[in-house]
Parts: C-alpha cells; structure tokens; sequence
C-alpha cells in the first residue's frame, strides 16, 4: 500500500505521454485545451482562502496553474525528450470512457480504480462541451488567492525532474 500511495506524487503517465518508453497516447486530436493546476497551486489556494472569507464563502474556487493541451504537453516533452521520436498513437474519447468505466466497476485494488478513475476525469475535461477551460471561461481566482500562471514547459520539466 505505501509503495502505492508513494506513486500518486509521481509521474504515472496521466495523460498518456510516457518518455520511459516514448510512446504517447493523445485523446482525439490532442487539440482540446484544458486547465490544469499543480500541487504547489492548489497548496497556494488553501493557504490563501482564510484570508479571503468575504469572497470564498459557499462557492466554488477556480484555480489554474496553466491552460494546455495534449499537444501542448506532447511538444514540452519532445524538446526535453530531444531529437529521440516518440510513437504517437491517437485515441477516441468515447472509446476511453468505455474502457474507463468497465475498469473502474471491475477493479478490486485501490490503485488501479484510482488511477482509471483519474484518467476517466482528463478524458471528460478534453471534451470542449465540458468547458474545462477556466481562464477561456473567465472564472479563474488566480489574482485573488496568490496562484500562478506557469508555463506548460516549467510544469513539464518539473515533473520529469520528480518535482
């Protein structure tokens, strides 16, 4: 279980680009822009709520660290990557949130339901009909709690670097 949980601060191909074997996996056209938000993010936000009660109260907060892509992604890792090529294949998301579900409802051990699950997640924020996009959607309370904006490549680097 400790070696489990020792895994959900590292890198586990999420979002389906794997340097070890460089290969990547990219939902759909890979174009679908999302936002995404790191740990030092989200650390950031809960820090800084108390200090903001008048504006947190009983509502949702939007935080991003960045807007992206899997392409977006994909081209961060190729420069850290280098001139190695990576086999990219494309996948439907309907295709993934099948494949998700049946997982997710047979699957005994913890880990593999939760990382199936989380990936389940990415693949709905891809579809646009969703509106993952928080900065594209005008909510983001970045300025209010003190986030961030980062760009994909300092992300990118970081979580290779094991940070």
């Amino acid at each position: 279980m400790i070696k489990h949980l020792k895994l959900l601060g590292q890198p586990v191909g999420f979002f389906g680009i794997k340097p070890q074997t460089k290969t990547a996996e990219i939902l759909d056209d890979g174009n679908a822009r999302f936002t995404a938000t790191t740990r030092n993010g989200v650390g950031q936000a809960v820090v800084d709520i108390p200090s903001h009660p008048e504006e947190t109260v009983n509502r949702i907060v939007y935080i991003s660290s960045t807007e992206l892509s899997l392409n977006d992604i994909l081209e961060a890792e190729k420069k850290l990557v280098g001139k190695e090529r990576l086999k990219i294949t494309h996948v439907k998301t309907d295709e993934e949130i099948a494949k998700a579900q049946k997982i997710v409802a047979r699957a005994i051990e913890m880990m593999p339901r939760m990382m199936t699950t989380g990936r389940l997640g990415l693949v709905v924020n891809v579809q646009d009909r969703f509106e993952a996009n928080f900065e594209k959607r005008g909510i983001v309370d970045n300025g209010l709690l003190g986030v961030p904006q980062e760009s994909i490549e300092e992300v990118v680097a970081r979580v290779r670097n094991g940070r």
